[in-house]
């Protein structure tokens, strides 16, 4: 969330930061004020911030806007010459809006306006699909007519669509959350790159809230082929101009030009697979030219009657030996061998190559390292994975060409002393998958061999290449069981007293299945299984080794190194690699675990600070079933990421240090998790490092050794299981079905019944905000409401909606007055059938909705000393309305007219000041019915049409904010005269307790002196720990937008009266009586901040509220917008 947040809020705190600057522009009348351009910066789907800057001579502004270049202009907002930006809100998405400033002197006489700036807000959430398709030979025969079919699922979420070939889709709105989008109904000759299943991430803050996805769809022309020409060159020399393949041939169609039907194509290659696409049906050879004396090719240079078949490849293969003359075999005792295991077995079978060195002629001969390729057919065999096939050696095995068939194996010796091979080497096992059909063959070609000698010197000079074929097809001249294949994996490392996880992924058994594995672990003790651990108890080296036995008793082995360092590791191992989990976050549903590395100890082995230079690690594990990953941040620098293997709950990343981060604890990164397990679930973090390597100036160190690494465990939040959030969601229609009730944007959700009732079950301790979507057309989303997720179930969390009544029937309207008492207020009229209404203070009435037919219209709820009229009965058809209905009522003993009643609602000091909307102020003359009204946004009020009875009665309050409290029982009122107006009593709110989760604000007042008072406007950013805000660390505030308005009793004397507090960067503009102030603050500020103080002029006199109204705009010093959680409390005045 915070990083979805921080996007719209750094545009904020951008916003703020060019806002504050005061730069004088000179006018220029005759160019329509081109020097005072505005500046448009959309901000999200509802909001853009414009900015201009001020004019010469101007002194005030008016900005007017439209929408999507059409209608006039509207007035938005008059601003006085120091101001220079504005946030517009409440827009709709995915509209241009047109701005333009109006600009007036002194006399209000206007000087010029701006040409028009636009700016569109950002789309609702959702995600946009297009499909590209590329397309060979003849498009007729290419193109895919039917198109494809692209389906989006995820939360709540599943819908499939038809998408044309080269077109686009739109799925909007969506609910912000991942969605997995895929591709289908793709024809045969077409492929999708980059696959055809794509995860996404939709958005619903900032600008890039649609998300888009692009497929590219290549296809190939349905009535060609193919023709591949595979060059393979062994032997001790090489033909150094290379080769030429030339393909020719005739096309099938006589009636094809005979420039098109004729086809001779030719192609240059040192090695490897030609392709020949696009090729019509007909009949072709191949000849490969240009071969060197001391080079022959088998089985001749040229290939005829190759046919070609619709869509259909073929693939020749020319092998080419090079050998010097007189050379062979000749003084070569040393010899490379390739030896597939078995050398035959049917498709779906997992064989060996072998790969090995013999130099058992030399007894003093030794390798250090090697370099060569394997070349074997791609449709016969397909290779899985390569692995050294003994310890002690460092293979890098680059990527290969897809489909080629072509490996490359790298590796040089790092044990050294007593372990440097020498006699009988096994260098690589490569694993194949047999694909091919029976009789196929699959010869294994070496190409380009290099051995070394630890001290540098050449071996492949002296040594003999002898390969070997596997044949597809059942075993021949084979035992009847051929024995399995034992991959150890490793090497392994790791500290006295710690266990050691091994592992013996890739094993298996070419004809059967592996029935055990066994481990010796090289100093005396052994174990079993697929995954064992095991605790050494000294330092040193040792070879573990796997044997696998498969179903019929045969076996296999492979070792590989384990190096164990020594006991006390903190002395040996001073340098500290942590894993380390944050807080769980229940509003979404994650967990961080932060790496780092501690290099503030010096090592004597290095000339200078510690400083980290390169890292890799080989792989972050944890456990899938607890953890999903979620998001991958570097902490210092850059790097790349590995993500293939999440889904096994495997990360591998490596990357580069900033130096101004290298040094003392150093930020590796930070992932975030989103937590899938039950409750009480556990993982362990598990780090596997590679090469951790200093800066120059530490000459390159390998820290690796010098490493140990503290792993961190996580606990998924037990809660209450069972823990449940319920309510009910209901209008004044009854209750509402179908509407979903969610906690916060991505936290858990549920459906309300038939009845208006939801539940929503399993929710972990937290705090939440319950929310409401998917509403009826014509009702509008209440406000969130804060829910606290403890030990025990929630229960009450209930919503009123307000739901627009539905247009069809009629409206029934007039007037209720009494001779005596003038119009009539609060009286019930009824509309027989279910309708009603209640008069307004001015005696009128509509009742809508009223259906077709004869209906009786009465009064009700009349003061006490009046008598109900006769009902009058009216006829509706079709639907048309009956205004003008006029009641007159009689009220005896009354004066004949009535009166006001006005007064205040104002707050104790010291309390919060909520918002008064949706107060009742109730009326009551002495002897009458009440009569209510509501109070303004100052907690002002005025009661018209009140009877004078004896001039006095009562005033009440209902219906109070939460926390608030009014005064036992009523106010009175006294002297009430025909036609007057009588004040009554203030009435004091007393209002406790912020709402939970909110940073408070605070306006207080110090004591007035000599006709001053001054202001303090502060925030507390400790109330509220918001991981959203800051992470782990403290939360603060670093840009503030907002508006005080005064009431009668406070004069600004000027902007200059006010000063930016705690580090604040801070202007002030005025409107009226109203004080704007925009400040940032880069650092941030925590704990209790002090924004802002102000010296007003004050006067005495009645009343006490000095803040009438508030609007503001904050965030903190990475752009997360906090404004929502924010609770107010405004002093009054002293």
């Amino acid at each position: 969330m915070a990083a979805k947040l921080a996007r719209v809020a750094r545009a904020l705190l951008a916003a703020l930061v060019l806002g504050s600057c005061d730069t004088t522009v000179p006018l220029a009348p005759s160019d329509g004020l081109g020097d005072a351009p505005l500046t448009v910066t959309p901000l999200d789907m509802h909001r853009i911030q414009v900015r201009w800057q001020t004019v010469e001579g101007a002194d005030g502004y008016r900005l007017e806007r439209r929408a999507n270049l059409q209608g006039d202009f509207e007035a938005i907002g008059d601003f006085r010459r120091t101001q220079t930006s504005f946030i517009d809100k409440n827009l709709d998405p995915n509209t241009i809006y047109g701005y333009r400033l109006a600009i007036f002197d002194a006399g209000g006489v206007l000087m010029g306006t701006t040409p028009v700036a636009s700016g569109r807000t950002a789309p609702e959430p959702g995600l946009e699909v297009s499909v590209n398709s590329l397309l060979g030979g003849s498009a007729d025969n290419a193109r895919d007519e039917d198109g494809y079919t692209v389906a989006v699922t995820g939360d709540g979420v599943d819908e499939t669509t038809s998408i044309e070939v080269d077109g686009t889709e739109l799925f909007q709105p969506l609910d912000p959350g991942s969605y997995t989008v895929t591709l289908s109904d793709v024809a045969d000759q077409c492929m999708v790159s980059g696959g055809a299943t794509r995860n996404v991430q939709v958005l619903s803050s900032g600008l890039n809230t649609l998300a888009k996805i692009v497929y590219d769809v290549t296809c190939r022309d349905r009535t060609r082929g193919v023709i591949g020409a595979r060059v393979t060159a062994v032997g001790d020399t090489t033909d150094p101009n290379g080769f030429e393949v030339v393909l020719s041939g005739l096309a099938s169609d006589a009636t094809l030009p005979a420039a098109e039907r004729a086809v001779v194509i030719r192609r240059t290659t040192n090695g490897g697979l030609l392709l020949f696409e696009n090729l019509r049906a007909g009949s072709y050879s191949l000849v490969i030219e240009g071969v060197a004396p001391v080079c022959s090719v088998a089985n001749g240079s040229q290939r005829n009657d190759l046919a070609v078949i619709a869509l259909t490849d073929r693939t020749e293969d020319f092998d080419v030996t090079c050998q010097r003359p007189g050379g062979g075999d000749e003084g070569r005792p040393f010899v490379f061998t390739t030896q597939w295991v078995p050398d035959s077995a049917l498709a779906g079978s997992v064989i060996r190559l072998a790969v090995g060195l013999d130099l058992r002629q030399d007894a003093n001969a030794a390798l250090g390292g090697y370099q060569f390729a394997i070349q074997t057919p791609a449709t016969v065999v397909r290779l899985d994975s390569v692995k050294a096939a003994s310890p002690g050696w460092s293979l890098t095995v680059p990527p290969g060409i897809q489909g080629s068939g072509l490996f490359q194996a790298l590796a040089t010796h790092t044990g050294g002393g007593a372990l440097t091979p020498k006699g009988l080497i096994a260098l690589i096992n490569a694993f194949y998958t047999v694909i091919g059909t029976n009789g196929q063959k699959a010869p294994a070609k070496t190409i380009d061999l290099l051995l070394a000698t630890p001290a540098g010197g050449a071996l492949q000079d002296q040594t003999r290449i002898v390969a070997d074929t596997f044949v597809v097809g059942p075993k021949i001249g084979l035992p009847d069981n051929a024995s399995p294949i034992a991959v150890s994996n490793g090497p392994y490392s790791g500290t006295v007293g710690q266990p050691v996880v091994f592992s013996s992924a890739g094993s298996a058994d070419p004809d059967g299945s592996v029935a055990g594995l066994s481990w010796d672990f090289g100093d005396g003790q052994s174990g079993t299984g697929a995954s064992p651990s095991h605790t050494y108890s000294t330092a040193g080296e040792f070879i573990a080794r796997l044997t696998a036995t498969d179903n019929k008793g045969a076996t296999g082995t492979s070792d590989a190194v384990v190096k164990i360092s020594a006991e006390s590791p903190v002395g040996q191992t001073p340098l500290v690699w942590s894993t380390t989990y944050g807080a769980y976050s229940p509003i979404d549903q994650t967990v961080s675990v932060t790496l780092s590395l501690d290099l503030t100890t010096n090592l004597p082995e290095t000339a200078s600070q510690e400083q980290l230079g390169t890292w890799v690690v080989d792989s972050l594990a944890w456990d899938p079933t607890v953890h999903k990953f979620f998001s991958f941040a570097f902490g210092s620098g850059v790097g790349t990421v590995d993500v293939s293997a999440q889904s096994r709950g495997v990360l591998r990343f490596s990357g580069t240090v900033s130096a101004s981060k290298s040094t003392g604890l150093v930020p590796i990164a930070t992932v975030r998790f989103k937590v899938i397990g039950t409750p009480g679930a556990s993982t362990t973090s598990k780090t596997y490092l590679g090469s951790i390597k200093g800066t120059a100036i530490t000459g390159t160190y390998e820290y690796k050794p010098r490493i140990r690494i503290v792993e961190s465990s996580f606990v998924v939040p037990s809660g209450v299981p069972g823990t449940a959030v319920s309510g009910t969601v209901t209008s004044l229609a009854g209750p509402l079905a179908g509407v979903t009730v969610s906690l916060s944007t991505t936290g858990p959700s549920a459906v309300t019944a038939a009845n208006g009732t939801y539940t929503i079950p399993n929710v972990a301790q937290g705090n939440y905000s319950a929310r409401l979507s998917n509403l009826p057309a014509g009702c509008t989303t209440p406000p969130a409401v804060p829910v606290a997720v403890g030990g025990t179930p929630v229960s009450g969390v209930n919503f009123s909606v307000t739901c627009a009544p539905p247009p069809a029937g009629a409206t029934v309207s007039g007037t209720v007055t009494s001779t005596q008492l003038g119009p009539l207020g609060g009286v019930t009229v009824t509309v027989s059938g279910g309708y009603a209404a209640t008069t307004a203070a001015n005696g009128t009435f509509s009742v809508p909705g009223v259906a077709d037919g004869s209906r009786s219209v009465s009064l009700a709820a009349l003061p006490s000393n009046c008598t109900a009229p006769a009902a009058q009965t009216i006829t509706i058809a079709g639907g048309a309305a009956v205004a003008g209905l006029t009641f007159q009522v009689d009220c005896p003993g009354t004066p004949p007219s009535a009166g006001t009643v006005s007064g205040t609602i104002t707050f104790a000091a010291g309390s919060l000041t909520p918002s008064l909307t949706g107060v009742t102020v109730t009326v009551t003359p002495n002897g009458g019915s009440p009569l209510t009204t509501n109070p303004n946004g100052a907690g002002s009020y005025s009661r018209t049409g009140v009877p004078i009875a004896n001039g006095t009665g009562t005033v009440g309050v209902s219906t109070l904010p939460a926390g608030c409290t009014g005064p036992a029982g009523t106010v009175s009122y006294t002297g009430l005269a025909a036609g007057g107006t009588v004040t009554a009593p203030a009435i004091q709110l007393t209002c406790v307790g912020a709402p939970a989760n909110t940073y408070p604000f605070t306006v207080t007042w110090g004591a007035p002196s000599g006709g001053q008072i001054t202001m303090t406007a502060k925030i507390d950013m400790g109330a509220f720990n918001d991981p959203a805000n800051n992470g782990t660390g403290p939360d603060n505030i670093g840009a503030f937008q907002g508006t005080l308005t005064f009431g009668s009793r406070i004069a600004i004397p000027g902007t200059s009266s006010c000063t930016g507090q705690s580090g604040f960067s801070a202007s002030f503009s005025l409107t009226g009586n109203s004080l704007g102030a925009l400040l940032t603050n880069v650092s941030g500020a925590t704990g209790l901040v002090t924004l802002y103080t102000c010296t007003f002029t004050y006067s005495a006199g009645s009343g006490t509220t000095a803040v009438t109204g508030i609007d503001f705009l904050l965030g903190n010093n990475t752009g997360f917008e906090f404004t929502s959680k924010v609770s107010i409390t405004l002093a009054p005045i002293p």
